[in-house]
């Protein structure tokens, strides 16, 4: 009794999977007539590739080497001439960093309030909100939340890395654009 059980239950197994039919020589052409078609498209992508980008673009992976970085040689630092600290002053109130628990570094217990005393000191972000826009600048005057982003991302600030987030609209690329130009005057 156990036996037929069993071999019911594998039969009915067995008649529940799919089976697969065989293609007939009419649908196996169309088959193969695709492949090829498809294969065709792709020499044709290629040679338009070539011809768009070159003809070493087919020695090229999608993975292309990054350049080495190179060392600045002697006569590239001749070329630059002489630089001068006080060509590179920008106001940025460095003393403030110093004066203020300088031994307080980022990522240390209390070095928030110490951020928080420098730029009251700078009168970083004591401004009022901009509320109209004046079309004739060329770039919009940074709002107070602005300045305290680019008075903390400088170069001559301790903080070397600071995670930004604010809502839509509120001027995340203008402030980004301001912090490049401190490493980028």
């Amino acid at each position: 009794g156990d036996q037929a059980a069993s071999s019911s239950s594998d039969s009915e197994s067995s008649s529940l999977k799919p089976r697969r039919r065989r293609k007939n020589k009419e649908e196996l052409k169309k088959s193969k007539s695709k492949k090829d078609l498809k294969r065709k498209r792709t020499v044709g992508a290629e040679e338009l590739e070539g011809a768009l980008f070159g003809s070493d673009s087919e020695e090229l992976s999608g993975e292309e080497s990054v350049d080495e970085e190179q060392t600045v040689g002697a006569e590239v630092w001749a070329d630059l001439g002489d630089v001068n600290e006080t060509a590179l002053e920008d106001g940025y109130p460095v003393q403030h960093w110093e004066e203020l628990t300088p031994e307080v570094l980022p990522g240390l217990e209390g070095f928030n309030r110490r951020a928080t005393a420098v730029m009251i000191k700078a009168q970083v972000g004591q401004g009022q909100l901009q509320v109209t826009f004046d079309e004739k600048a060329a770039c919009p005057p940074l709002q107070p939340h602005q300045e305290a982003v680019s008075f903390l991302m400088h170069p001559k600030s301790p903080i070397s890395r600071l995670l930004v987030d604010h809502p839509t609209g509120s001027g995340k690329t203008r402030e980004m654009i301001k912090v490049l130009d401190n490493y980028f005057f």
